[in-house]
């Protein structure tokens, strides 16, 4: 142990500055392995780029006069790809790298003091030739005196303090020497960062610096080349490892089982051979060859001891040149610098091969005897018998030499393509394009085909849009190095030229080349599903991702694009029952548009840990707007409460319509309807690149709640901005109106343009609606249908006379249908103002059986025909609240109310009540000009004022309201107010003729208004 440990009798300071360098040298270590894992993908990383697939979600169905509705919404799955990133310059690796690189070169420094003269020349030579690489000049720091004065004073300073100690103040303490080089750097790293005029000194200092550290690392390398073989000999012939006399066996298996990896290796990497075996990896054998060398080079000691000792100089010199090393190569490895990692790994393996073979024929020439006898050889092994030890670095070297010659000298190349690759990064890092491209470039002519060059090429040509060039870069990229994201950058561009074949076979390719890369599973499981191809496969490719990628949960997400699409599944217990989704946001809202799509509830409540962040990403806004729609009926307060508060934050007011469509959905499943309504009108008003879409969902909620009127001015808009499927809805809402003109134009159209589709229909509707197919529908046959006979009643209600009417309405069998076609019959004498007929109807369906089912519209009839009487009393009151009022006698309720307290002359409460009508049925033209009236009645003007205003605003649609508003506007002198309606609304909202109808009513009350103001002047 006391070998093993063999710093444990050394004073406090040395053992205490031996013990941090093997710190520093374990966690130079641990990033090796770390970077060296992450391969490219310590420089270039995936993200996320989302896009959305509608889902047509069915929110409601509803039947009105026999027409069956569906009331759809867009659910959105979230579509993910993997989207590789440019070079991302790893400045933390930099200044890291400059750190330990300093400890190394000041542990160096402390030790070459002690070696003889000539090997101290060439240490502190080599050393200088660092610094002068590292171009302080760069750095300007003393521009005004001399550009060079900054690198003669590093160089100054350390030489003539190393010259010092090793000629004049000979055996000062180690610790003292390392804190005293380690006190310069600082004072020059602070000069630096106060004083440079550049932009990023210290990434300059880090990239120019690795010239002199590949030498220093290489050498390394080679001094430890025979180290496994030292191992090798300690474990074969250790007595205590080992029994008998066959440890020259034993040393001769391990040693050839190691040379054999090492020639795989080389034949693997040269591409003469491709085996699917597994292999030690050079830089896997380095990490082995550097600890071990640390008691090798101790064991050593005998071979240069005429130059220096190694207690302590030998010991400090081997961890300064260690860290060095680590250092570099780690450095290589954070920035993925191919050419100069490829530099080190051939040092590595041409070393290892070469230094292989002839230290075995060193041990076998020189104790292949001793060692047969079972003797312990490792005690003696750098104490030759028969071949000098420098012979075995002879061989070694003439067969590094051999095999670099065999390569060309491309490893001498690759070394300044690594250097130019450094260079490149700098300037990409300064924002100075141009000068990356340059150097990039000399990079690819001293190594044709590394991967880091031409992708940083290609991500820079991508930027220009230069797709051609960026193509042809990436293609050189993957031709030596293939790497997914390269790949998935080609694949990028095909499909940007819409070569949708090209992208496939090239996403195939890439997973031959890197079967792990989960990321391109992902993508062409995507593309695949996206053209319709072998949903099989896409399943395949998308359980790949889940098992392969970083990150499954794309995958599991995406998967649900595929499920919705072909139906697979027929719940989410049947898609998890082999596997547990990863938590992921995208993955609960795409789960909630699989339901939405196949009208099925989540079972789970709103995840708010999805829901932290005050601003929305596409992912949580799919979350919530999906969850809102899926739970509309459920009256989750918590879900509104998000809504809201999402709404109010600035920086989701890209999302703003989104937010309050889902929360407007959920007021109007909920019963507030008037909410409801009143945000869908705000988002079709805010929204002109989507208003078509609100604009028919506008119109379903107003058809449905039976204010015809309405739905029709929306659906006109919804046909007018594109949307085609609204253009039947749009009839059918017209068809409800007095006048059938427009109806029976939009009829022929349909009939007209899809006559598989809408013929058969279009022509049952003309039949109704044209004013003489009364004759042709044979109405008073026995065979005719109620439903046939209904229909016509019901659609000519205003040009048909009673005798017709009661006609066809005795010849109605059905007694609900009497009584419905008898309750329309009274509604649409009372919008005549024709009490007397309308009573001779109420009298009609009092004496028809009135079921429960029926028995509401009666009561609904009842409740208009005495409200137009006037006749609000008591008894009125008591039947309105015990009355059911359906979703389209929404507000109707609070209406009656608010007529009653008015008749009783509370004016308080009927205020509110007219008010709390309006609120829950904002686009009911009656209850504005009832409440308007009221307030004017009431002497409160100002109130009736607003009340109009307020229905103008939400529902600028109505001629009705605007003419009523035009005339309150001008009564409350509000001139240019009535004016501007006049002008700019209702002239482009009624007919020429109707708007010159109006005019002189619109002057006479003008003058009348004017001539009240003179009189009162007087």
């Amino acid at each position: 142990m006391n070998n093993f440990i063999f710093w444990r009798n050394w004073q406090a300071s040395y053992k205490f500055l031996y013990l941090l360098s093997l710190i520093i040298l374990l966690i130079s270590t641990i990033s090796y392995g770390y970077f060296y894992m992450l391969g490219s993908e310590a420089v270039i990383s995936w993200v996320w780029d989302g896009e959305l697939e509608i889902v047509k979600t069915v929110l409601d169905r509803f039947s009105k006069n026999f027409f069956e509705f569906t009331v759809e919404a867009d659910s959105y799955l979230l579509i993910e790809t993997f989207k590789p990133t440019g070079i991302q310059i790893n400045f933390e690796a930099h200044y890291l790298y400059l750190i330990v690189l300093c400890i190394g070169i000041n542990i160096i420094l402390t030790s070459i003091s002690d070696l003889r003269t000539i090997w101290y020349s060439l240490a502190l030579a080599l050393l200088a030739i660092l610094w002068g690489t590292m171009s302080f000049e760069l750095l300007r720091i003393f521009k005004n005196i001399h550009d060079k004065l900054f690198l003669i004073l590093v160089i100054g300073t350390f030489s003539i303090t190393s010259f010092i100690f090793h000629s004049f103040v000979k055996g000062v303490n180690y610790l003292v020497r390392f804190f005293i080089y380690t006190f310069f750097t600082v004072i020059f790293a602070y000069l630096i960062n106060e004083f440079a005029e550049i932009e990023q000194p210290f990434l300059h200092l880090s990239t120019y610096s690795i010239a002199v550290p590949i030498v220093i690392s290489i050498l390394f390398i080679v001094l430890n080349a025979h180290e496994f073989l030292r191992v090798f000999v300690y474990i074969a012939t250790n007595p205590s490892l080992n029994h008998g006399y066959q440890g020259w066996r034993r040393f001769l298996f391990i040693t050839l089982l190691y040379l054999a990896n090492l020639i795989y290796v080389y034949l693997h990497l040269t591409k003469n051979i491709n085996l699917d075996i597994y292999f030690v990896s050079p830089f896997v054998l380095f990490i082995g060859t550097a600890y071990f060398g640390i008691w090798g080079f101790k064991q050593r000691e005998n071979q240069y001891k005429d130059f220096f000792d190694f207690q302590p100089t030998g010991a400090f010199l081997y961890i300064g040149m260690a860290i060095v090393t680590m250092a570099s190569i780690t450095f290589a490895f954070a920035n993925d610098n191919n050419p100069l990692i490829e530099v080190y790994e051939d040092s590595i393996m041409y070393s290892h091969l070469g230094f292989g073979i002839s230290f075995l024929l060193f041990v076998f020439g020189n104790f292949k005897d001793i060692m047969m006898a079972g003797k312990p050889v490792y005690k003696i092994l750098y104490v030759p018998k028969n071949i000098d030890f420098m012979y075995s670095l002879f061989i070694g070297l003439l067969i590094m030499g051999a095999l670099v010659f065999n390569n060309n000298f491309f490893t001498y190349k690759q070394a300044f393509a690594g250097y130019f690759n450094g260079l490149g990064d700098l300037h990409i890092a300064l924002k100075d394009n141009y000068l990356g491209k340059q150097y990039y470039n000399l990079a690819t002519g001293f190594d044709p085909r590394n991967h880091r060059s031409f992708y940083s090429l290609g991500t820079l040509a991508m930027e220009e849009n230069n797709e051609a060039a960026a193509q042809v870069f990436f293609e050189e990229a993957i031709s030596k190095n293939p790497s997914p994201f390269a790949y998935a950058q080609l694949a990028e561009i095909q499909l940007n030229d819409r070569d949708f074949l090209r992208a496939i076979i090239t996403l195939q390719k890439g997973i031959e080349q890197c079967p792990n890369s989960g990321e391109l599973y992902n993508n062409l499981a995507l593309l695949v599903n996206n053209k319709n191809m072998l949903p099989d496969s896409v399943l395949v490719y998308f359980d790949q991702s889940r098992k392969l990628s970083k990150y499954p949960e794309l995958a599991e997400s995406n998967s649900f694009s595929l499920w919705t699409k072909y139906d697979i599944y027929s719940s989410l217990d049947s898609i998890y029952q082999d596997w547990t989704p990863k938590p992921y946001v995208g993955t609960r809202s795409n789960e909630l548009a699989f339901l939405n799509a196949f009208e099925k509830e989540a079972s789970q409540p709103l995840n708010l840990s999805y829901l932290e962040d005050s601003v929305l990403g596409t992912p949580e806004l799919c979350y919530i707007y999906n969850y809102a729609l899926n739970q509309r009926m459920a009256g989750d307060t918590t879900v509104i409460r998000k809504l809201k508060e999402f709404a109010q934050v600035q920086e989701n007011f890209q999302f703003l319509e989104f937010l309050n469509f889902a929360l407007a959905n959920i007021y109007y499943y909920q019963g507030e309807f008037g909410s409801a309504l009143e945000l869908m009108t705000n988002i079709y008003k805010s929204s002109s690149r989507t208003n078509s879409h609100y604009a028919n969902m506008l119109g379903m909620w107003l058809l449905e709640m039976e204010d015809y009127q309405s739905a029709a001015n929306y659906f006109g808009i919804a046909v007018r901005r594109g949307k085609e499927e609204a253009k039947l809805n749009y009839a059918i809402a017209l068809s409800e109106l007095p006048n059938k003109e427009k109806a029976i134009e939009i009829w022929k159209e349909l009939r007209a343009e899809k006559p598989e589709e809408y013929g058969l229909i279009s022509s049952d509707m003309l039949n109704y609606l044209v004013p003489d197919s009364i004759n042709s529908l044979n109405l008073f046959a026995e065979n005719t249908s109620d439903l046939i006979k209904y229909r016509y009643l019901h659609y000519n209600q205003a040009n048909i006379n009673n005798e017709d009417f009661d006609k066809i309405y005795k010849q109605i069998k059905n007694n609900d249908i009497r009584v419905i076609i008898g309750s329309e019959r009274i509604h649409t004498y009372l919008d005549e103002q024709d009490e007397a007929n309308a009573g001779i109807y109420l009298q009609k369906i009092t004496a028809e059986e009135l079921n429960d089912q029926i028995m509401s519209y009666f009561q609904l009839s009842f409740l208009r025909y005495v409200h137009f009487q006037g006749k609000t009393d008591n008894e009125f009151l008591e039947k309105v609240e015990t009355t059911n009022f359906g979703k389209p006698q929404t507000g109707l309720k609070a209406f009656y109310k608010a007529s009653y307290y008015a008749q009783q002359g509370d004016i308080e409460k009927a205020g509110e009540f007219f008010e709390n009508a309006i609120k829950e049925h904002p686009f009911k033209t009656d209850f504005y000009l009832h409440a308007a009236d009221f307030f004017k009645k009431t002497q409160q003007p100002e109130k009736a004022y607003k009340a109009l205003l307020k229905g103008v605003e939400n529902n600028d649609l109505n001629a009705d309201l605007l003419k009523a508003y035009i005339f309150t506007s001008i009564e409350m002198r509000y001139y240019d107010f009535a004016k501007v309606a006049l002008e700019e609304q209702l002239q482009f909202l009624v007919s020429e003729e109707e708007y010159q109808a109006f005019l002189p009513l619109y002057e006479k009350k003008l003058k009348e208004i004017e001539s009240q103001l003179e009189e009162w002047d007087l």
